[in-house]
């Protein structure tokens, strides 16, 4: 039996933290020791297409540096590999359809965003060579 949520209807909930329906983040965790510290630990060539997402504060969030306090220099110039973005449909985010933290070479095309003020909103001090194409927002 589940808790009484007081009427919460968390079907498809976001993530633990609550910002995002859908997040691709850089991950060190359940690496083998021969991978570790190496190129082949980091997140790349990661490729998010043809999901619904609705009614989350972010539909979708990218970043493929760790968020480090104590070492922001590395989202500023480790910006390793690329993401793709593409044929998704968010609708009524809260604080951004689609959210770039970080991240290079990235693409964020063929997205339709619905009922939000923020479409699409990128990092420029922590991203480069973001592209974004044919994107439909509606109201």
């Amino acid at each position: 039996m589940l808790p009484d949520r007081q009427g919460i209807d968390d079907t498809f909930a976001p993530d633990p933290g609550g910002e995002a329906g859908i997040e691709i983040e850089y991950k060190e965790t359940h690496l083998r020791e021969g991978v570790t510290g190496t190129k082949r630990a980091r997140s790349y060539d990661i490729t998010i297409t043809g999901n619904q997402v609705d009614n989350c504060p972010v539909g979708i969030l990218a970043r493929t540096v760790p968020a480090d306090a104590e070492d922001q220099q590395a989202r500023e110039t480790d910006r390793p590999y690329s993401f793709t973005i593409t044929g998704n449909t968010v609708s009524n985010a809260a604080n951004a359809g689609i959210r770039i933290r970080s991240g290079a070479d990235g693409v964020v095309a063929t997205n339709t965003v619905r009922g939000v003020d923020t479409a699409i909103d990128i990092a420029e001090e922590f991203t480069t060579t973001i592209q974004q194409d044919l994107n439909v927002v509606r109201e």
